[in-house]
């Protein structure tokens, strides 16, 4: 910042006080334009920031949606299970047929068989 004129200002004349007083509103004018663009930078920058953050909370909600849609319900995990239980106690039985041709080749491609 400009040094500021603080001399006595009743021993001045008229017209020294009158540039002084000019010089010195340049000075804080001066100032407070430079603050001012540094405020609005910073403001600038936060936005920018702001604008970021809110695309990455968008993008994982969007995430979360999407995973709540392919979620499976209690219930739906329980009748899936209690299906795979009578196809397991059929193949164990022997039948349903056509589950243990499927696995028979499954384990000749691998060759555990």
């Amino acid at each position: 910042m400009k040094e500021l004129h603080t001399d006595d200002f009743s021993m001045n004349s008229g017209r020294l006080f009158r540039e002084q007083m000019i010089e010195n509103f340049k000075a804080i004018e001066q100032e407070f334009n430079d603050l001012r663009g540094e405020i609005d930078s910073e403001e600038r920058d936060r936005k920018s920031e702001d604008t970021k953050l809110n695309g990455r909370i968008d993008n994982t909600n969007a995430r979360l949606d999407n995973l709540d849609k392919q979620k499976a319900t209690h219930d739906e995990v329980k009748n899936l299970h209690d299906e795979l239980l009578l196809r397991i106690k059929h193949i164990y039985l022997g039948t349903d047929k056509q589950a243990i041709r499927d696995v028979i080749l499954q384990m000749k491609e691998k060759g555990e068989i």
